[in-house]
């Protein structure tokens, strides 16, 4: 008898609860009116699982989003610039994923990606990769309204060129993690980044595929970015000077990755 019942207590039943909201989620269109009543403790539960199922409009959206969410991971949804236009009301948002998933494509316009950065002056988090809509304009627009960045992805973004890394670097200065990978990043942008106050904040760099970036850059990453531990530059036209170079200098240092192609 007591095996059974120890059996039974490891047995994980959800709660009517849980079904309750796992149910909802998956028809949240017909219940717009009755979300936009809900408290946010809610609201912030339905939009989690939402968003894990890529259930969510335009609309529903609208009605589960409030001031007070700190998260808001997209990267299962179809995103629209309806949808830009509605996280602007998350003025406490400190993480925000919208980075495509298998098979999508983020076709976002320039002013709709323009017009958010505004309204979220706490974020710290960005994952936005291969969106096209990326540019220099509004990797700049994000330096400067969203101060305290430490992360951003922005790999895959081809519109990405030198004047972006200078636009970061002029006003983020607590930048820890950064991927330009696939971008038309090369020596120029490099070193006005690691140069100016990325240099003393930065500890993983993912320039991947990078086709403008030379030894040059390679050689100013090492000398300026001593608290780097994760660097990768595959795919980029390197000789073996810079695996010279990356040796001698991170020789003593705490570096946990380095990964590249030489030519």
């Amino acid at each position: 008898m007591n095996v059974y019942a120890e059996l039974w207590r490891s047995v994980q039943i959800s709660s009517l609860f849980s079904l309750a909201l796992e149910a909802l989620a998956e028809c949240l269109d017909l219940h717009v009116e009755s979300l936009q009543v809900l408290p946010r403790s809610l609201k912030t539960r339905l939009l989690t699982i939402a968003c894990k199922r890529g259930t969510l409009s335009t609309t529903s959206l609208k009605s589960l989003l409030h001031s007070e969410l700190r998260t808001l991971n997209l990267s299962e949804c179809d995103i629209t610039d309806g949808m830009l236009e509605a996280i602007q009301i998350c003025s406490e948002l400190r993480k925000l994923d919208l980075n495509p998933g298998r098979n999508q494509e983020r076709n976002l316009g320039k002013e709709g990606l323009l017009s958010l950065w505004p309204n979220l002056p706490a974020l710290k988090v960005l994952y936005m990769r291969r969106c096209p809509g990326v540019s220099d304009d509004v990797i700049e627009a994000i330096a400067k309204s969203c101060p305290n960045l430490t992360e951003l992805d922005v790999g895959g973004c081809h519109a990405i060129t030198d004047a972006a890394p200078l636009a970061l670097t002029r006003t983020l200065k607590c930048l820890t993690s950064l991927n330009l990978s696939g971008t038309q990043v090369g020596d120029e942008g490099l070193l006005q980044l690691v140069q100016g106050n990325c240099g003393k904040s930065l500890t993983e760099l993912n320039i991947n595929h990078c086709m403008r970036v030379t030894d040059f850059s390679i050689q100013c990453i090492a000398q300026n970015c001593r608290n780097m531990s994760i660097l990768v530059f595959q795919g980029c036209p390197i000789s073996a000077d810079s695996h010279y170079a990356l040796e001698n200098i991170y020789a003593e240092a705490k570096v946990r990755q380095l990964a590249w192609t030489v030519y």
